[in-house]
């Protein structure tokens, strides 16, 4: 009797698994498609760059470079950096680098998202810019990227997202498994959606603003994943972010596992706010609306599972139903469309060989994330924003 109930328990763990494996299965086949390309824009809009910084003294120079070698007019682009309570040098560096300094102490709120709100509330008094763009202090960008972002917002877009890369995946292999990740998160995951019609994933950097927007929502976003909970609070409001692939950014990534153990267990505790914050009223008011687009938003960012807590549901019940039966059901076909997935991230992304071959180590990145869960779970997860370290400044970093 036991095992017929466990056989019939993991058979139905494994039709549920499938909900969110046949999504990942679309998503994969409409983000192999060739992104369509929009006709280049007969003006160019006032842009400016803001570049929320804390203790970036490393890294702030190269980025600020980066962004004033762009293929824009000089008259229309502005390059801020807002220092936001640095104990270092980054305002010096980033002055030393031809960038506007704002520089913010307010040690009650700090993080990225406290340092957008006061800076984008500062620009709103200014009058002459049209877009905003926000970029990260530690980031190489694309010379094209404001033009291809402008591309966009003349077509009609009010919100932008660049497509992100990495920009430093040959240190180490933490690093290369960034790679992977932004592979398929940014590169296919975002092409899939925009094929779709569905709306683009905000990611914190490459992120583009129109005026309008900026008038119209105030940023506002304190959560330790600010970047989502924008995303998510937008598309309640009727906003539908695009996504331009021609529009690149590369970060540098954590090099060792305790900083991306930092990086991670922020997002992680981030997703647990964003559930409170946006699930119930998200699923009602797209109900309400009948906005599919807001539906696909917060199923798949709240609702489903990230790809390795998916891996772990449908290895455990695999395990399960051959334990019962003797056969594992179809944990082998569901594994196969996520590594099909992953491995597709890698061909649109154009990775290196080095990255594939650090797929092989997706097992232990699979326990080490299901442990971080747990430890969050227990309530031993960040309870404040905190920055990830980086490594040192690189030549050798690519946009």
């Amino acid at each position: 009797m036991s095992g017929h109930f466990g056989a019939e328990a993991a058979g139905a763990a494994q039709r549920l698994l499938w909900i969110p494996v046949a999504y990942l299965a679309v998503i994969t086949v409409a983000g192999l498609r060739q992104p369509a390309r929009i006709p280049q824009a007969s003006a160019s809009r006032s842009v400016v760059v803001l570049v929320p910084a804390h203790d970036e003294e490393d890294h702030v120079e190269e980025t600020v470079r980066s962004l004033l070698a762009t293929d824009y007019d000089p008259a229309l682009r502005r390059v801020v950096v807002v220092a936001d309570n640095c104990s270092d040098a980054t305002a010096d560096r980033a002055r030393r680098a031809d960038a506007e300094v704002w520089e913010r102490i307010d040690p009650g709120r700090r993080g990225k998202g406290a340092a957008l709100a006061w800076a984008v509330g500062r620009l709103t008094d200014e009058p002459g810019w049209e877009t905003v763009v926000v970029v990260d202090a530690d980031t190489r960008v694309d010379p094209g990227l404001l033009r291809a972002l402008n591309d966009r917002m003349a077509a009609g877009a009010e919100v932008v997202q660049s497509e992100q890369r990495v920009a430093n995946p040959a240190d180490t292999v933490v690093s290369r498994l960034a790679e992977a990740s932004f592979a398929v998160q940014s590169v296919l995951r975002q092409r899939g959606r925009a094929a779709l019609g569905a709306a683009a994933k905000l990611q914190g950097n490459g992120m583009a603003f129109s005026r309008a927007v900026i008038e119209r929502h105030e940023w506002t976003s304190d959560a330790l994943t600010e970047d989502i909970d924008a995303w998510l609070t937008l598309l309640r409001r009727g906003v539908r972010p695009r996504f331009e692939p021609r529009a690149r950014v590369a970060g540098l990534m954590p090099t060792t596992l305790a900083a991306a153990r930092v990086q991670r267990a922020r997002w992680e505790a981030g997703r647990l706010q964003l559930v409170r914050r946006h699930l119930s009223g998200g699923l009602r008011e797209a109900a309400a609306r009948r906005d599919l687009v807001l539906l696909e938003a917060v199923v798949s960012e709240l609702v489903f599972p990230p790809l390795a807590i998916l891996a772990a549901a449908i290895g455990a019940a695999g395990l399960a139903r051959a334990l019962a039966t003797g056969r594992p059901g179809s944990a082998p076909a569901q594994a196969g469309v996520l590594a099909t997935h992953a491995l597709a991230g890698l061909v649109v992304s154009r990775a290196s060989p080095k990255t594939y071959a650090a797929l092989a180590l997706a097992p232990a990145v699979v326990a080490w994330k299901v442990a971080l869960k747990l430890e969050l779970a227990l309530g031993r997860g960040p309870t404040g924003w905190s920055r990830t370290p980086r490594p040192k400044n690189d030549p050798r970093a690519r946009p």
